[in-house]
């Protein structure tokens, strides 16, 4: 089945009289939507829009003790946070309203402070604990969280992403 560019609905050849027959027959003496109950008598599902929302930080500077070694581990290092969430609600729902919505400023404020009362000894975990930490606290869905290290000479810096998605329970 094809639509046309104008919008009509085109149905193969001899198609067209049998529905047009059946739709009268069948809602002859009932107001209706005739496009809704066209498309149900046909069968047809009528599109729902889906759309993947999602709020985006990036380099979010922090500082913590990270390292393996335990005089690396002595001092707090800058690290550089990108956070990627996904909202638990549409945000065609929020209604232009902070309260309906992730707040973006307090979910930093709450990042900075966990990542400087923690110490692990890899950039793995921290990234890990940090998205398992921000996924209880907010109304998330699922976060990616890019944990910059800037200690290789050699390099800009050394990264890992982490990605999770809540739980469903």
């Amino acid at each position: 089945m094809a639509f046309h560019s104008e919008g009509r609905l085109l149905l193969p050849l001899g198609h067209y009289d049998i529905c047009r027959w059946k739709f009268r027959k069948t809602y002859q003496n009932r107001k209706f939507s005739i496009r809704s109950s066209f498309v149900q008598m046909l069968g047809l599902q009528e599109m729902r829009v889906s759309a993947e929302q999602q709020i985006h930080v990036e380099q979010l500077r922090v500082s913590a003790r990270v390292g393996v070694g335990r005089a690396e581990r002595a001092r707090r290092q800058r690290l550089v946070l990108n956070i990627t969430l996904w909202p638990a609600r549409d945000l065609r729902d929020i209604k232009d309203a902070v309260a309906r919505t992730v707040d973006y400023s307090a979910l930093c404020q709450e990042a900075k402070q966990f990542s400087s009362r923690q110490s692990p000894k890899l950039i793995e975990t921290l990234a890990n604990d940090l998205a398992s930490h921000l996924l209880r606290k907010f109304r998330i869905q699922k976060i990616s969280i890019e944990v910059r290290k800037f200690v290789l000479k050699d390099a800009a810096y050394a990264s890992v992403t982490v990605t999770l998605n809540a739980s469903l329970d």
